[in-house]
């Protein structure tokens, strides 16, 4: 029974099944990080906001992280 393929998963088993989720986890994992860093490193003060179109451009992607976030904050309480 340890090798029949399970019918639900499409011919993958259980260990490919926990491998594939681990590493899904892990991919999402990074890419939190990697958000984490980009919305510390806006919201710093290193980019001034008189430097034309840098700053518009910058509060654009700080005004979409924050929709990520929250899209996440959402899809996490569902799970």
């Amino acid at each position: 029974m340890e090798t029949e393929k399970l019918n639900w998963t499409g011919q993958k088993n259980e260990d490919d099944l926990y491998k594939e989720t681990e590493q899904w986890k892990s991919s999402l994992k990074f890419a939190d990080n990697a958000i984490l860093f980009v919305e510390r490193l806006l919201n710093s003060y290193v980019f001034e906001p008189d430097t034309p179109n840098l700053f518009e451009w910058l509060q654009n992607h700080k005004i979409r992280l924050h929709r990520v976030r929250a899209a996440k904050k959402r899809n996490s309480r569902r799970n």
